[in-house]
């Protein structure tokens, strides 16, 4: 039933727009908060139930006093699937929550490469930013004698499979399903309260997700970038696009790394990043247009991130990753 105020001289009348927006505000935030924490419950679970399956059709798979056996690639192949389904599940249920047709939520039209061609450029140089940030995190966390442990993941390289299954984990599926999910589903759906908004609020939820308070300011950038280039072509394939570029130089070092010496690959990445400044400065003098600056309005994102279910959310995250420190 429709909500109505009542206004002295004028009886009950339907509330302002104002008040009906913050009310659809708070429901799109707690659906996110939701969302995200039915995404960490599957990652949990999804292991177990995914290796149980595999263990009763493949002998390679057992399970020996609660740890798992199996060969790399059978990992990585539950780790794509796991990482695959706990995030598509709960915001595909949040796109049906909020009643957008899928073809909105995921806009595939052709993007403009005059656009996004250098667009990716621009991403490159703003992740040079952005992992200057996140270093500089980690220094200010260690001058307290807190240091990050972040796990690391390492590719079989005795596993041609293994390889690739890694390849595919680290590099295709974040940047299909990221972009679906955070460009997609969360930004377009919020673009209803302003773009502005929506790409600020979508990228703040990018970096928070990722579960590291180092890596935070790295992914909130490349969310800022990405999500703006995405609105400024209307096309999620802009954003897979800079995704694949971006996590494929960093598959790409991670299977040379064995075979560099330390000098070598310092050099390499100081050359990358020097390359990757200069192609950005390049692309946005390219891409240099006036634009209105969007007006900042806190009470929207007071609503949003102040609902209850993205507070509970905000603080689950939080707990988890503060398990990734060690205090000296």
């Amino acid at each position: 039933p429709q909500k109505f105020t009542y206004i002295h001289g004028y009886g009950f009348t339907p509330p302002p727009p104002r008040v009906s927006e913050q009310h659809l505000i708070r429901s799109y935030a707690n659906a996110i908060g939701l969302a995200t924490l039915l995404m960490l419950f599957l990652s949990s679970i999804l292991p177990q139930i995914l290796f149980n399956m595999l263990s009763m059709f493949l002998p390679s798979v057992r399970i020996l006093r609660f740890q798992y056996v199996a060969p790399p690639a059978i990992f990585e192949l539950i780790d794509g699937l796991t990482y695959s389904l706990s995030m598509l599940i709960p915001f595909f249920i949040y796109i049906a929550f909020v009643k957008i047709p899928l073809h909105s939520a995921a806009p595939m039209r052709r993007p403009n490469l005059s656009i996004a061609l250098p667009g990716i450029a621009v991403a490159m140089g703003v992740s040079v930013v952005g992992i200057v940030a996140s270093n500089l995190i980690s220094i200010l966390f260690s001058t307290f004698g807190i240091i990050p442990v972040a796990p690391q993941s390492s590719p079989d390289t005795t596993d041609g499979l293994a390889m690739l299954l890694y390849a595919i984990n680290g590099m295709i599926l974040p940047a299909f399903i990221e972009e679906i999910v955070f460009r997609g589903a969360i930004l377009q759906s919020l673009r209803r309260f302003g773009d502005g908004f929506a790409l600020l609020t979508s990228s703040i939820l990018f970096a928070v997700i990722h579960g590291n308070f180092v890596q935070a300011p790295y992914a909130f950038l490349m969310g800022l970038v990405i999500g703006y280039f995405v609105l400024r072509t209307g096309s999620l394939w802009t954003g897979i696009f800079i995704h694949l570029f971006n996590n494929g130089i960093s598959i790409l070092f991670t299977f040379l790394d064995p075979y560099l010496s330390d000098r070598m690959y310092i050099l390499i990445m100081f050359t990358l990043y020097a390359a990757y400044i200069l192609a950005a400065v390049g692309a946005s003098l390219y891409q240099v247009r006036e634009e209105k600056c969007p007006q900042l309005n806190q009470h929207k994102y007071l609503f949003f991130f102040g609902s209850a279910g993205m507070i509970a959310c905000l603080l689950f995250i939080g707990f988890l990753s503060s398990q990734y420190f060690e205090v000296l």
